[in-house]
């Protein structure tokens, strides 16, 4: 079949135990479209490269540590910069997001040409992520803004340049993108549990690094909304 090329963008950090099988289990269901993984490695300690290039993957290697928003920042740049790709999908690499999602994703985009997908998990993880949910449906209609699984074409991502400006838990380009009239698709993805501890991590110290990031969210989406003053 003909469709769009695309890259898929993973950030990884010591993801050892699960890249090579996600990178495998994607070729295996894309069988016939179009696409490049490219694994972040942001300064993994483990064989996260090593595992990553023998399974076929473009492995950008940061020079330090960026953090998730950073490496998929990174990714995003290089499938911008080649030139080659009309949509970039981003998703994480300890395989809780099942490719049959991810090829869904990939029939969206070939179908509609939308400029943004954004995935909505059956259940939020933390409580701070059903805030973030709550306040974006209010605000924009979008139910789950921090789900890892998004495709943003290309020309909408050159139209803001970045990924994120502030700790934004990876919501700022999608915000930028609807105040920007962006049209957008909603994909119900299936969420398959992690082996291990969380990267973001659990407890106090997430829900308030959350609700910061919240407020700071709905603080640029309001300032957005407001209408400019004329200049006499």
């Amino acid at each position: 079949m003909e469709s769009v090329k695309v890259a898929i963008v993973i950030p990884a950090y010591n993801e050892a135990k699960t890249i090579k099988n996600v990178i495998d289990e994607l070729c295996d269901e894309l069988i016939g479209y179009s696409f490049t993984v490219i694994v972040v490695n942001d300064c993994s300690t483990d064989d996260t490269a090593k595992k990553a290039t023998e399974a076929g993957a473009v492995v950008i290697n940061l020079k330090s540590n960026q953090g998730y928003s950073g490496a998929i920042n990174a990714g995003m740049q290089y499938a911008t910069n080649e030139k080659q790709f009309s949509y970039v999908i981003t998703m994480d690499a300890d395989g809780q997001h099942h490719p049959q999602s991810v090829k869904e994703v990939f029939d969206i985009v070939n179908s509609t040409g939308t400029a943004l997908v954004i995935g909505e998990r059956p259940k939020y993880a933390r409580f701070g992520e059903m805030l973030y949910g709550y306040a974006f449906s209010f605000l924009l209609g979008v139910k789950d803004p921090l789900c890892g699984l998004k495709a943003y074409s290309v020309e909408a991502f050159k139209q803001v340049g970045f990924f994120e400006s502030y700790d934004s838990i990876g919501s700022e380009l999608v915000i930028r993108l609807l105040q920007q009239g962006c049209t957008f698709e909603r994909l119900r993805v299936k969420i398959r549990d992690r082996g291990d501890k969380p990267r973001f991590g659990r407890g106090i110290k997430v829900e308030l690094r959350l609700f910061k990031s919240l407020i700071n969210s709905v603080v640029h989406i309001l300032k957005k909304s407001q209408p400019k003053k004329r200049s006499n």
